[in-house]
């Protein structure tokens, strides 16, 4: 036995803990944060990493959590499977473990999960100490079988438990870092004075051979930064919807007459919601987001229709063109507005 109290798994728990807590000190939500808040702090991306060569999200990543339920469940399965590897390999060893299958994980995802969406979590290094497990199962037949399959099997109710919450995993970094953790162990068990060497060397040229052979996919620089232009044009979409109900339903209530409620529409609404349409087309600009183009029609549809009306009140507008349009105007309203709610239901997780 090389050791009988794991300080590594210590230390890599005190470290994706302290990084999660200054994470949430700092404002990012404790449950769920968003994709651009944990691209800000690191995230893994095929297109930052191959197109913007932002190398270190190999390594931040990693100590990234999608929320509390995401951290104990991986430190746990990390405690879990770690205590079964110490004793046989050394804490120097389970570092090292840790520490390459997380970045040969994120290596892989780069082929995989992090071209469409950014990446987090230490589940590299976990299915990096299940790969040593299962190289100690076959190298070593003197160790001691039943604690290496009891860390096994409650590695699996682990892997259960986080598929239950409806997290997607990214199963290209669990492989990366089964592999990488298996290589490793393979090499560091090993009675060679060249092991840890060894094992250094080729961790570099499988991080350095996935890394070469990515591609990038989405560009979350651009669309990201997208969405954070969309959140914060939110307040006042909700603001222009709030102030033409308002009026709207005074008109309905007699507290408005219609000549009051189309000067309300000129001075106010109509100005309100071509700022929206503006807004919406430089959120456009900076990067591609479903719905955005819909959402920029719905609103301009709206605008002309407001101004539709205020010509039919005040008499600048043929009656029967107004008409005609003001149906046209309605059909593509209904259009529009049904595919928004498609695309709002297509992004609602099931459970």
């Amino acid at each position: 036995m090389k050791t009988s109290w794991p300080w590594s798994l210590c230390l890599v728990v005190a470290l994706n803990a302290g990084i999660w807590l200054f994470n949430v000190g700092d404002g990012l939500s404790p449950w769920r944060p968003t994709s651009a808040e944990l691209f800000a702090w690191g995230a893994n991306s095929a297109s930052a990493v191959v197109q913007y060569h932002e190398y270190w999200r190999l390594l931040s990543a990693p100590v990234l959590h999608a929320g509390v339920v995401h951290l104990l469940i991986n430190m746990t399965a990390l405690w879990v499977v770690g205590r079964q590897v110490c004793p046989w390999l050394g804490n120097g060893a389970v570092l090292l473990i840790c520490g390459g299958s997380a970045l040969v994980g994120s290596a892989a995802s780069l082929h995989a999960a992090s071209r469409y969406a950014v990446s987090v979590g230490a589940s590299g290094a976990v299915f990096g100490l299940v790969g040593a497990l299962l190289v100690g199962l076959v190298v070593r037949p003197g160790l001691r079988r039943a604690p290496l399959l009891a860390g096994l099997a409650g590695m699996l109710v682990l892997v259960v438990a986080l598929a239950l919450t409806g997290r997607g995993g990214d199963h290209a970094a669990h492989a990366g870092g089964l592999v990488g953790g298996a290589a490793m162990a393979w090499l560091l068990s090993g009675r060679t004075r060249m092991r840890s060497l060894s094992a250094l060397g080729l961790l570099a040229l499988m991080v350095g051979g996935l890394v070469a052979g990515a591609s990038p996919g989405v560009d979350h620089h651009r669309t990201l930064d997208a969405q954070l232009a969309l959140d914060a044009l939110q307040p006042r979409r909700e603001q222009a919807e709030r102030a033409l109900r308002a009026d709207v339903e005074a008109a309905r209530l007699g507290q408005l007459s219609d000549a009051e409620l189309a000067q309300a529409m000129a001075q106010r609404h109509i100005p309100a919601f071509q700022a929206l349409v503006e807004g919406l087309f430089q959120v456009r600009l900076r990067g591609s987001l479903p719905g955005v183009s819909d959402l920029q029609e719905h609103y301009a549809i709206r605008e002309e229709m407001m101004v539709m009306e205020v010509g039919q009140v005040r008499g600048t507008l043929d009656p029967g063109y107004a008409r005609q349009r003001m149906a046209e105007l309605r059909q593509r309203l209904q259009t529009v507005r049904a595919r928004l709610d498609q695309a709002t239901a297509e992004s609602t997780p099931s459970r």
